[in-house]
């Protein structure tokens, strides 16, 4: 599935909000593109109201050294978004960064095999798996893929009773 079918689906997710696809960013010299910012003004009940998507599918993976440069390149923008967004309709004081991987065999794989990387404490912004026409998605953090209620359409993809999954959906975490 394409990067693109993503997009579409979240932006008709949050239509009452507004959208800008492909945003670059130049901060001197430090360029790249953001795939979707979604504005959610008022909408949203924390201080997240601007979201900025890095959406990663098959294709990216296969084309991408690894998760390091995919990550690189999510840090990068998380760095220079900000003082380097030349629009000026997008409030930037509350900007939080999400990398999201459009779920798939390939990329849910990727991440698990990557877990010590897209997991890490450490690492800055919201790593994700997210299926169109599912509105919550598996959360990545703290060396696992996250599970509960609202997002068991990943066991489409992997076992939910993998290692490197954490159930609360009732079943056993380790």
């Amino acid at each position: 599935m394409s990067e693109d079918k993503l997009t579409m689906w979240l932006m008709e997710q949050w239509d009452d909000s507004t959208h800008f696809t492909e945003v670059h960013y130049n901060h001197y010299g430090s360029r790249g593109v953001v795939d979707l910012v979604i504005n959610h003004g008022a909408g949203l009940t924390c201080d997240e109201n601007v979201w900025a998507v890095e959406i990663k599918s098959d294709a990216a993976i296969e084309s991408s050294t690894g998760a390091n440069e995919i990550l690189r390149q999510f840090n990068k923008q998380q760095s220079y978004f900000k003082r380097g967004v030349m629009n000026d309709e997008i409030p930037l004081q509350s900007v939080t960064h999400h990398l999201t991987f459009q779920a798939s065999p390939k990329t849910v794989q990727h991440v698990l095999d990557n877990i010590t990387l897209y997991a890490n404490p450490k690492q800055a912004g919201s790593v994700q798996i997210r299926e169109v026409g599912e509105l919550n998605p598996a959360i990545v953090t703290r060396g696992k893929i996250i599970v509960d209620e609202h997002s068991e359409w990943l066991g489409e993809y992997v076992d939910l009773n993998h290692e490197k999954i954490t159930d609360y959906t009732g079943g056993s975490d380790e």
